[in-house]
């Protein structure tokens, strides 16, 4: 480990990591999903924005749609849902994750309640870099 942490990648701290998962809680998701009618590609979005900070297979997409009241999410194919709307969703090896742009529109159904759309877009870890005061060095 290099003592004065130069070219070193920094850690996220627990703050962003607290942002992330509160986006929308599991908890508020079957309000969100029973708010307005939407169609398949929509509510599969609204799922993938639980916890958005970690990628779902699609077992744990169809496990978090069936316990917020759609047991019709069961006979989707949810790979080919979240796959056609390119740009919304990005299949990973660890499962399925919004985009910035998947985000925005997630944000635009005007489903979520308004304490959550607050500071919403996150920069993903990919592509823009935190605040300082978010960065911790290890």
């Amino acid at each position: 480990m290099n003592p004065h942490g130069i070219g070193e990648r920094p850690q996220r701290s627990a703050e962003y990591a607290h942002l992330c998962a509160t986006l929308l809680r599991e908890t508020e998701l079957t309000m969100c999903l029973h708010k307005k009618a939407l169609p398949q590609r929509d509510a599969a979005l609204l799922i993938l924005a639980v916890g958005v900070g970690s990628p779902k297979d699609v077992r744990e997409v169809k496990r978090l749609g069936r316990n917020s009241g759609l047991p019709e999410i069961v006979r989707w194919n949810i790979s080919d849902i979240l796959g056609k709307p390119r740009g919304l969703a990005i299949r990973l090896p660890q499962g399925w994750c919004l985009t910035s742009e998947g985000q925005r529109h997630v944000k635009g159904l005007d489903v979520i309640p308004e304490k959550k759309a607050r500071g919403w877009l996150l920069p993903p870890e990919t592509c823009a870099p935190l605040p300082p005061r978010l960065l911790t060095r290890v």
